[in-house]
């Protein structure tokens, strides 16, 4: 069977690595208001500093993170349908793990600013060499390619291993060759998702209601992991550049986002006669209620103006529950009322841990993200049913269907490109002011959309 796409869910993907690569781009020489950086680090030293609050930056990461929970019934489907052995599915759900691991250091190691703090030739070729090593490692096989692709894969990683232990760091803090505790510490995290979310979706997809109760057991380990024996189980070992135990707070976005990607699997089967039933004004007015809830948040959490936003966020919760009840199919009413649920526990942890931070991240942080989650793919489906916004819609849930390139492609080719053509200087001449400052940022977003648009129009997608 033809498992379909969920546009809303690579829609979400799409904005929130575009986001990431938005955050990348822009100037971080104290130009730019504090709201356009990680609340944690604020101009103009950007250093860290433990106050409350979150930015738009310090949601795509868990935006992303939200995505990848809800890709797991899609991408589990087929092989249960299939009835693929369990052995070939775990060692399918390892496979992966070692690859996107494998990723996240080989990615670092090749980087021409991590290579050096005046990246020259010979470090922007590296990372040219590195982005075409990764193509060649994690293309997916053509249909037309069979055993060749096999080769072409192996190749890649000799090539790529070969480039590693030649690769010097003479300003690195680790050591000046290639080192396993190097890694884009993203990418990790999200190996390590990939790796346990999709085990806990493996174990508990015919009893949905078993992975919301890991919950509450790690939320009692995180919560009092400074005694008992609990603490034990947060010692590094010499295994800390692959896995941490303190990762699986994550799964605190990965496990709602898998409850969504099962109400989404459950959408598209139903009947297109109840879609053409709704009423377009009103759908276009759940949107943009779902869409407001961002930037309220957004606003009142980073000023701190706590009351004003929680009954802000009430007003328009019980507004969509009531709307969504007359215009939206039961699994969209069930994603409101899920985003409801954890929006309103998000808030009410704020108080907790200081709060809400992405960094040390708290409790509240997890369920705020994963209840704006929830609500933007709400705002995405009342879109498409209407149908407005189709370019930019296209736009995005094609580069969230191909978001690892995205991820590279800055780093790897824009970076390396703008240094080798000496136009680095009056690229970073538009660090000069904020109006420059968001210009250079967005065009450098743009030129990423635009390469993985490309890589997507020939079919030339990542498999990770």
């Amino acid at each position: 069977m033809d498992i379909q796409r969920s546009e809303s869910l690579d829609l979400l993907r799409g904005i929130a690595i575009s986001g990431m690569v938005l955050s990348g781009g822009i100037p971080f020489d104290g130009v730019m208001p504090a709201w356009m950086y990680h609340a944690q680090v604020p101009p103009p030293l950007h250093k860290f500093t433990p106050i409350a609050g979150i930015t738009w930056v310090d949601l795509v990461f868990p935006f992303f993170l939200f995505a990848m929970g809800a890709a797991f019934p899609f991408a589990f489907r087929g092989k249960i349908e299939r009835q693929m052995p369990l052995w070939a599915i775990g060692a399918d759900i390892f496979k992966r793990f070692i690859l996107l691991a494998f990723f996240a250091i080989f990615l670092h190691h090749v980087k021409p600013l991590q290579l050096s703090a005046n990246p020259q030739t010979l470090e922007c070729c590296i990372g040219l060499l590195g982005f075409i090593l990764l193509f060649g490692m994690y293309l997916r096989p053509f249909a037309s390619e069979g055993t060749s692709s096999t080769v072409r894969q192996l190749l890649s990683f000799a090539a790529a291993c070969t480039l590693l232990s030649f690769l010097k760091y003479p300003e690195s803090k680790l050591c000046v060759a290639f080192c396993l505790k190097r890694s884009d510490i993203i990418l990790l995290i999200l190996a390590n998702m990939a790796f346990f979310g999709s085990l806990l979706y493996w174990v508990t997809w015919r009893q949905p209601l078993l992975k919301w109760l890991l919950l509450p057991i790690l939320l009692v380990i995180f919560l009092g992991k400074d005694s008992n024996w609990y603490k034990e189980i947060f010692v590094e070992t010499h295994w800390g550049w692959l896995y941490r135990f303190e990762y699986l707070k994550y799964l605190f976005i990965i496990v709602p986002g898998i409850h969504a990607g099962e109400l989404l699997g459950s959408e598209q089967n139903e009947s297109v006669a109840e879609t053409n039933s709704t009423h377009r004004d009103q759908l276009l007015f759940i949107a943009a209620c779902a869409f407001a809830l961002v930037p309220i948040n957004l606003w009142g959490l980073f000023t701190r103006n706590l009351l004003i936003n929680a009954i802000l966020n009430i007003i328009i919760i019980v507004v969509l529950d009531f709307l969504t009840a007359k215009n939206l199919s039961p699994a969209q009413r069930d994603l409101t009322r899920s985003g409801a649920f954890l929006l309103i526990l998000g808030l009410v942890f704020e108080s907790y841990q200081g709060g809400i931070k992405k960094d040390p991240a708290t409790f509240s942080y997890f369920f705020v993200t994963s209840g704006l989650a929830f609500y933007q793919i709400v705002c995405y489906c009342c879109l498409q049913k209407v149908d407005v916004l189709r370019w930019i819609r296209r736009v995005f849930s094609l580069v969230g269907q191909n978001p690892m390139v995205a991820y590279v492609s800055g780093q790897l080719i824009i970076i390396p490109f703008l240094r080798l053509t000496g136009l680095a200087k009056p690229w970073s001449a538009m660090n000069a002011n904020a109006y420059s400052g968001i210009f250079k940022g967005c065009l450098f977003t743009t030129m990423v959309l635009c390469i993985t648009l490309l890589t997507v129009r020939h079919k030339m997608f990542w498999k990770t």
